[in-house]
């Protein structure tokens, strides 16, 4: 459901599965992006920075979520 809280709800589901399932991965920042349009499609466009082990270098995977 598209609430006022689901951004928020993705970004923890997203930290708390990678941070157990991939202790090894850190992420960095998560951006999820809503436009009023999208909601309406049931759609949201994500993008994860994060670093595998101990590289200093963020890489960063972008992709659409739609339910």
């Amino acid at each position: 459901q598209i609430d006022g809280q689901l951004e928020q709800k993705l970004e923890e589901v997203i930290t708390t599965k990678v941070n157990y399932w991939l202790p090894y991965i850190t992420i960095d920042t998560i951006d999820v992006e809503m436009t009023d349009a999208m909601k309406d499609m049931n759609r949201a466009n994500m993008s994860i920075g994060f670093r595998v082990g101990n590289q200093i270098e963020t890489q960063e995977i972008t992709f659409t979520v739609q339910g």
